[in-house]
């Protein structure tokens, strides 16, 4: 374009570039500076060219009403801030028939009786700090899981320990790995959520959750 100097912008913005937005008018305010118009590029004294949806314009008015969507935008400190979640109510009301409390048989103690280890574990971890996790953890004791505070998980004896004394036992463990994400880098396998072994680990007493009656 013989030194004209071009804008590559995303074609989402190509509604900008409608002339009959900002028409010739526009142009007013882009005069000045010796009479070089906004965007003017001083070296040709042609207007720089913007290229929106792969249509090359060189109207001033699309350089001023980008600048001015630009200015509406601008970014502001608290953007950056993660706030909580709002919840509101529904804007519709809801149907008689969906449930708006937890069913009865959820705080029956002998409904976690018959549950699977696996479910268990999804209660102790997604339902934190409701009668549902205390029930579902002590299940998990019952079946002979001990609970790990450093590492926050439970684990389960494979065999004997090979070492014992009053401060760790060592031996061979089964441990729930509760990571249900990919392992950083994406290297070395998918994540857990799944029952692994661990051989010669040392489970130190200090360690031990025992307030899980």
């Amino acid at each position: 374009e013989g030194g004209v100097e071009v804008f590559d912008l995303p074609g989402g913005l190509a509604d900008l570039a409608d002339p009959g937005a900002g028409g010739e008018g526009a142009g007013h305010v882009g005069k000045g500076f010796g009479g070089i118009g906004l965007g003017t590029d001083v070296t040709t004294g042609a207007p720089p060219g913007v290229l929106l949806g792969g249509i090359l314009h060189h109207d001033p008015s699309v350089n001023l009403r980008l600048l001015e969507s630009s200015y509406r935008n601008l970014p502001q400190p608290g953007d950056g801030v993660w706030s909580r979640r709002r919840r509101e109510r529904p804007p519709v009301p809801i149907p008689p028939s969906y449930p708006t409390a937890l069913p009865p048989v959820l705080e029956n103690p002998a409904l976690f009786e018959r549950l699977d280890a696996d479910a268990l574990f999804f209660t102790f971890y997604y339902q934190q700090g409701t009668a549902q996790q205390y029930l579902a953890a002590r299940e998990l004791k019952r079946a002979n899981w001990r609970f790990h505070k450093k590492y926050a998980t439970w684990f389960a004896r494979q065999e004997e320990p090979k070492v014992s004394t009053e401060e760790y036992e060592q031996g061979s463990y089964i441990y729930f790995d509760f990571n249900m994400n990919a392992m950083e880098g994406g290297q070395g396998g998918p994540g857990g959520w799944c029952q692994r072994s661990k051989a010669d680990f040392v489970f130190e007493y200090s360690q031990l959750e025992s307030e899980m009656n």
